[in-house]
């Protein structure tokens, strides 16, 4: 699809405009760098609705990539004759309400626990739940790899790997002054990114990345 870009487009632009390719591993350390600080914010590109987990009778915590990614959680849900929420309690408050044995059932809590969600009551039967909120996305590894990060974000991320570049691998004289600048479009890219999530959200078109 024309105007779709990748990881190597986003690299290979990066030493293009820093006129350094042979930066080629701090490039790409850069880049994973600058989506780690853009990915605590929320853009439209970067929330996920109706993300399936499926929960398996007498199994309690539950993790993968998908459920991994997420930084945070807006809804967690099934259907079953209606849609019904799943509510968040703390872990130790799980453990509590467990004392004196596996309880399971339909449930009606979740509790994060390290990278893994755990469900009380345990799940008594098969359930598909779904889950609202806000993922860092797929990793970037191979050249051909894609997601927003590397299009309605790239020029967020382009700005933070580029100031990083600047302040801790190219430390030349004007590096000082070219690295505030990048911060000046960082700060604008972000305005910018949440602005436009905010007119997509005022009219209900909401991004899926399930």
């Amino acid at each position: 699809m024309a105007g779709v870009r990748t990881l190597g487009n986003l690299k290979a632009r990066i030493a293009d405009e820093l006129i350094r390719p042979d930066l080629s591993s701090q490039i790409v350390l850069a880049i994973q760098d600058a989506i780690l600080e853009a990915a605590s914010n929320r853009f439209w590109f970067n929330e996920v609705r109706g993300l399936a987990l499926p929960l398996i009778a007498g199994q309690e915590y539950y993790t993968n990539d998908d459920l991994s990614a997420l930084t945070e959680i807006d809804a967690i849900w099934f259907v079953l004759g209606g849609r019904r929420s799943v509510y968040p309690i703390g872990n130790i408050d799980v453990d509590q309400m467990s004392e004196g044995g596996g309880f399971t059932g339909e449930p009606y809590r979740y509790a994060r626990y390290g990278d893994a969600f755990r469900f009380y009551p345990i799940p008594g039967s098969a359930y598909t739940i779904y889950i609202d909120g806000v993922s860092r996305l797929s990793p970037l590894v191979a050249d051909s790899d894609l997601n927003g990060w590397t299009n309605e974000g790239e020029r967020l991320i382009r700005a933070i790997a580029k100031r990083e570049l600047l302040l801790n691998v190219i430390q030349g004289p004007d590096s000082q002054g070219d690295a505030q600048v990048q911060q000046l479009i960082v700060d604008k890219q972000i305005h910018d990114l949440k602005s436009q999530s905010y007119d997509r959200a005022a009219t209900g078109q909401m991004a899926y990345n399930g």
